[in-house]
């Protein structure tokens, strides 16, 4: 194929072929570790930054060492791929150091493009066209991958006249920068809700929560949890088709094995609405297990999770929140639960006779809204980024050949 199979409008010749050591003269990156970064100084791109905060073009570095360190610096205009990695997928990537006098520190390869090759057009096919997998295929090693100049020398280029490659970076690069946009809104939601979850649910000791809507300042309610959840017993009578399984760890519908005999099935327990199932995996998140709520609807879980029912009625969405709560719920499991190997196992007459903090129902109402609202904008920008991230996918594979 000599030309790609979408094109910008005026744009009709072939594209060129031609080696990239034909097209570029080639050094290499010297010295400096992440022992040597400090905060303030003089700017420096590791290999390592390109594995841990990847961009196709760099503009901007915040890496720093010493003033009066010396090294190979940067033109402008260069192309980095890294020199060794983990795999030979993740060493087949480059970067377009587009900022003048920065160090390019060691384990890094350097190309310099002719003045008919684009510098972040060179770096785009390289990370995703064709010469990705030309790269994957020359790169030697087992436990750490090596790439050196001489293989990206006989790597085959195909490029299209100058005017078309600047026109093909600057549009990949806008989309780029609204993926961009679009993640950094989307941190920010997670941040807010991490901070919301802190302020306006108690923590231990606590009778009341840090932030509170307008019109609410009554003490939250101390209750046992036993006046609120009774340990529930109700078991699949095969009446609930296998389609209804839910996974509890990500709350969504899940699956059982074909071959799961109907006497297998029978020791599912029955998950209700507003029913509330215990995970003892323990995490960083969750040091001694989580409660998770039923949001879906009536279905199955596995007879490892102990399953709890709301003997009152309970605001749905704040109990969703809230009994997931780690900031919480913390305390209450440290005196209900027992670790085993690699989990917590719940002690349920430990926790029916625990106290929690219970607001009134218009106060459920008020939280349980809010935190609703802003679990939807976050997936909003989710899907927006994944839309985002199919587009920029398609025009990678019809853009370039």
């Amino acid at each position: 194929m000599k030309v790609p199979q979408l094109r910008f409008k005026g744009f009709t010749g072939d594209w060129e072929q031609r080696k990239l050591g034909e097209l570029a003269t080639f050094t290499k990156g010297s010295g400096f570790s992440k022992e040597d970064l400090i905060d303030e100084g003089r700017p420096v791109i590791l290999y390592g930054s390109m594995y841990t905060d990847y961009h196709t073009i760099i503009n901007k570095v915040s890496t720093y060492v010493a003033t009066n360190s010396k090294g190979t610096v940067s033109a402008g205009n260069e192309v980095i791929v890294p020199a060794s990695g983990e795999t030979a997928e993740d060493i087949a990537r480059a970067s377009a150091v587009i900022t003048r006098g920065v160090l390019l520190a060691g384990d890094l390869n350097i190309i310099t493009p002719c003045n008919n090759l684009s510098p972040i057009f060179l770096a785009l096919i390289i990370s995703n066209g064709r010469q990705k997998s030309e790269l994957v295929r020359r790169a030697q090693g087992i436990s750490i991958v090596h790439l050196g100049n001489s293989a990206l020398k006989d790597v085959v280029v195909k490029f299209p006249s100058l005017e078309e490659q600047i026109a093909i970076s600057s549009c990949i690069s806008l989309l780029d920068q609204t993926i961009a946009l679009h993640q950094r809104k989307h941190d920010l939601l997670l941040k807010l809700k991490k901070g919301y979850l802190q302020k306006l649910f108690p923590g231990k000791g606590q009778k009341v929560p840090e932030i509170r809507f307008k019109g609410f300042t009554e003490d939250w309610e101390q209750r046992k949890f036993g006046t609120l959840y009774a340990k529930a017993s109700e078991k699949n009578d095969l009446s609930i088709p296998r389609s209804k399984v839910i996974s509890v760890a990500k709350m969504h519908w899940g699956s059982v094995k074909d071959d799961s005999t109907d006497e297998y099935m029978r020791s599912y327990n029955v998950f209700r609405l507003g029913d509330i199932a215990f995970e003892g995996n323990r995490s960083k998140n969750f040091a001694f297990g989580r409660f998770v709520e039923n949001t879906l609807g009536t279905g199955l879980v596995s007879h490892v999770f102990d399953v709890f029912r709301p003997k009152t009625s309970l605001n749905l969405y704040f109990w969703q929140y809230y009994i997931h709560n780690e900031n919480s719920m913390r305390d209450i499991l440290r005196h209900s639960t027992q670790k085993s190997t690699m989990m917590t196992n719940l002690v349920t007459k430990d926790l029916l006779r625990r106290s929690i903090g219970v607001p009134s129902q218009d106060e459920q109402q008020e939280i349980g809204q809010f935190m609703l609202q802003l679990d939807q904008a976050i997936a909003l920008h989710q899907r927006r980024l994944d839309e985002l991230k199919k587009l920029k996918q398609g025009y990678l594979q019809k853009l370039f050949i």
